[in-house]
This record gives structure tokens, sequence and C-alpha cells, in this order.
């Protein structure tokens, strides 16, 4: 089996059985089967570090954060909380992505959700962008 299948593989029962909640509703499994996939297919590229945006309940990190380096950030200290009692090996930090820099480059940004969807003007948005 091929490394890309193989991770899949790894990742599918996880990812089957995880239902994150944050913000009151549920992640949609759709998004974490359709992350699973890119994950495994980053993984077979050789990419090593992964910045979250908007990372909520840390969910993201419990498919990957075995196979990459993995740093989340979220705006709300609740969530980060929980994410890092739920996912104690992995990296989280408390920031918006107007200000916060986490002063280095990574090889994947991921920014699932409706994170974007609060940056409503340009500036914004290039703000975030100089997140990563």
């Amino acid at each position: 089996m091929n490394g890309r299948l193989q991770l899949w593989s790894d990742l599918m029962p996880l990812v089957t059985q995880h239902a994150p909640t944050a913000y009151g509703y549920h992640a949609s499994r759709a998004v974490l089967l359709a992350t699973a996939s890119w994950a495994a297919y980053a993984h077979n590229a050789m990419l090593q570090t992964l910045l979250d945006l908007g990372c909520g309940t840390g969910a993201l990190a419990g498919a990957v954060a075995d196979r990459f380096e993995y740093l989340g950030v979220d705006i709300q200290p609740w969530l980060i909380d929980h994410a890092r009692r739920t996912y104690p090996d992995s990296r989280f930090e408390t920031g918006d992505l107007l200000h916060h820099r986490v002063g280095r480059r990574f090889d994947l940004v991921a920014c699932l959700g409706n994170t974007l969807a609060y940056l409503h003007e340009p500036d914004e948005l290039a703000a975030a962008c100089s997140t990563f």
C-alpha cells in the first residue's frame, strides 16, 4: 500500500468516530473526511508543518498531529483550553487572526469552518494572511 493510502487507512477510523463540538454545533464529518484525504496527500508530498487557523476544539489535531508538526490558533480561550486537554501532545495558542503572529512559516495552512467569514474588509484579510 502506498504512503497516501496507508495514511488514509490510519485516519479513517479516527475521523469517522470523532464528533467534535464547538460553538454549539457538530463539526461536519464530511469536512473532516475531506481534510483527512487532503492530509494524506500532503503527508505523501513530504510536507511537515501544519498551521490550523481557527482551530476551535482542535479536531484537526486529532486527525493529523501525529503526521505533522501542528500548531492550532483560535481566538476563544475556552476552546484552546479544551483542545489542550483533548490533544495534550499538540501545540495550541490563543490569538486572533488580525494581530497574532506565530513567528515562523508553515508548509500547510488550514482554515476550516467559518473563520474567514468574520473578516469583512480587504485589510482584515491581508492582516490575517500576515499571521502565516
